[in-house]
């Protein structure tokens, strides 16, 4: 699999963005034209194909949380991706950020994300400092992912 970095140095000649860099980017946002065509993903979702009856989210949406997790490097920043389980329910086989579904015993989704991504790959909630979000998610099956950086 092709190895890139996410956030390169650029000209600045660093290796890496400093925690309050990538906060700063995260609060900043991406501006209009550099998000997706809203407009149309919404056509798309409410098209009279023949799975449009299919494609809908069941009702109430369940709510998920998942670490986009960013690994320092000598020359940069990575995004470390995991491939789901072929046997489960949803989404099994597709490659995903770690999390999951919120469960009552977490604080928040934070808590959760930082749960789930430790059952998952064994990254200790303690080596993970949150930066930031980005925009909620929500997938064909129902789900409500809200997506962390750290």
């Amino acid at each position: 699999m092709e190895q890139r970095h996410l956030l390169s140095p650029g000209t600045s000649g660093r290796p890496d963005l400093s925690d309050d860099d990538i906060a700063r980017l995260l609060v900043a946002g991406l501006g209009r034209r550099d998000r997706s065509d809203m407009a149309t993903s919404r056509r798309l979702s409410t098209s009279d194909s023949a799975h449009a009856e299919d494609s809908r989210s069941p009702s109430p949406l369940v709510p998920a949380a998942v670490l986009v997790p960013l690994v320092r490097h000598a020359d940069g920043i990575t995004i470390l991706l995991t491939q789901r389980t072929g046997h489960l329910a949803n989404h099994a086989g597709q490659i995903s950020f770690p999390g999951g579904r919120i469960e009552d015993q977490d604080a928040d989704a934070a808590a959760a994300a930082l749960r789930e991504c430790e059952e998952e790959i064994g990254l200790d909630r303690r080596r993970v400092k949150i930066l930031g979000r980005l925009d909620d998610y929500v997938t064909i099956t129902g789900f409500q992912v809200i997506p962390l950086v750290g």
